[in-house]
């Protein structure tokens, strides 16, 4: 008759609690996140090396399964630890698909920007007009985009009170994530007089 204690060996009980608690938290953080309830800040390198270690150490259990002689035990923890793998690959998704901090960060500060007012925007243009140099005409045009929303309408007309096509592009690349009305974004693209340009544009948008 085998002896109780066969049924799972030692060794494997206590990492495979091991294994398992750990799995278990970090499924549990990664949906409660999922569901929108809270925003936490993660560190994905050292998530991502959590779950490499945590990787290893299952390797390891497994190995260890091989060496009992138990063959009903073995099929029994080998299945657990399929099903733990697949829990790690969840949280690994989940680790991979997180935002990034800084557009956390945007999205914030775009919930609390307001979309310039008539009076605003009129001063804004009358700034870029009596600033002389290229450089500050676009130190106006980042310092307004920090704090404010625009319409494609007004980045057209900022992109039209520059001088220099490089600024032109740049200007409105920098304000295009400011936009409230994307859909009417290719308006902008009528400010930029050549192909190259626009081409520019399209390409510094997308990223």
């Amino acid at each position: 008759m085998r002896s109780p204690t066969m049924s799972r060996p030692s060794f494997l009980r206590g990492a495979l609690a091991g294994v398992g608690l750990t799995l278990v938290a970090g499924v549990a953080a990664g949906a409660y996140a999922s569901r929108g309830e809270i925003a936490i800040v993660m560190d994905r390198d050292a998530l991502t090396g959590d779950v490499t270690a945590l990787n290893d150490e299952i390797d390891a259990i497994d190995r260890l399964n091989a060496q009992s002689t138990d063959r009903s035990t073995r099929k029994k923890v080998a299945r657990r630890l399929g099903s733990l793998r697949e829990k790690l690959d969840a949280v690994a998704d989940r680790v991979h698909q997180a935002p990034e901090l800084r557009d956390h960060e945007r999205d914030h500060d775009r919930d609390r920007a307001t979309l310039l007012s008539d009076g605003d925007f009129r001063q804004l243009l009358a700034d870029l007009d009596a600033a002389a140099a290229s450089d500050d005409k676009m130190i106006i045009v980042s310092q307004a985009a920090e704090t404010a929303l625009f319409s494609s309408a007004q980045v057209g007309q900022v992109v039209d009170h520059l001088a220099f096509s490089e600024d032109k592009v740049n200007a409105a690349a920098l304000l295009y994530p400011r936009v409230t009305d994307r859909a009417k974004f290719t308006t902008v693209y009528t400010h930029l007089a050549s192909s190259a340009d626009k081409e520019s544009l399209r390409q510094r948008i997308a990223r």
